[in-house]
């Protein structure tokens, strides 16, 4: 479930606001959104990331995947993925995930290098009740993480609305409505 190639030539032009016809988007409730949006905005404030912090990607994929985004450097370190059943991937330092995650996880992946983590999908129902937790976890990971980079190969996907939406409440709502 990382990102791949296939996955990366859907974005072609994020400028362009073609990421806003992505039918997925509108089968997530608003409340989901929120939450995922809330837990974005408190991971780029805790790692201090700015708008144009070269090192972070958020994205959001129109076709196949459903995949809303957010990268630390060359890692996929927050998401929410659409489809059938909502599910969430946080980013964790190994060893860490076996603590946190509670429930069954539906997928784990080990991200290669000497940043040595884990990418954990777990039920979207998990990540909100252990929320505090998780965040604290891909927070941790990523200040490992940021210092040995300087920059994000996905950044030239990166949806600059996307972060207005989770560090804006007026442009959220605003966003959400539409």
């Amino acid at each position: 479930m990382p990102l791949e190639q296939e996955q990366l030539k859907e974005l072609k032009d994020p400028t362009n606001g073609e990421w806003r016809q992505a039918k997925w988007i509108k089968k997530v409730s608003r409340a989901h959104w929120e939450h995922f949006l809330d837990a974005c905005n408190e991971v780029v404030h805790k790692l201090e990331l700015s708008a144009d912090d070269p090192r972070l990607a958020m994205n959001l994929y129109r076709t196949g995947s459903s995949l809303f985004t957010m990268n630390v450097s060359n890692r996929q370190a927050l998401s929410m993925q659409g489809g059938n059943s909502l599910v969430a991937m946080v980013m964790l330092q190994n060893g860490v995930g076996e603590e946190l995650i509670k429930g069954t996880p539906i997928h784990k992946f080990e991200f290669s290098g000497p940043a040595d983590m884990s990418g954990w999908y777990i039920p979207y129902e998990e990540f909100e009740r252990e929320r505090d937790a998780l965040l604290a976890g891909v927070i941790t990971a990523g200040k490992v993480l940021l210092p040995k980079t300087i920059g994000s190969p996905y950044r030239k996907h990166h949806i600059a609305d996307l972060y207005r939406m989770a560090t804006e409440p007026a442009f959220r709502e605003k966003a959400l409505d539409y």
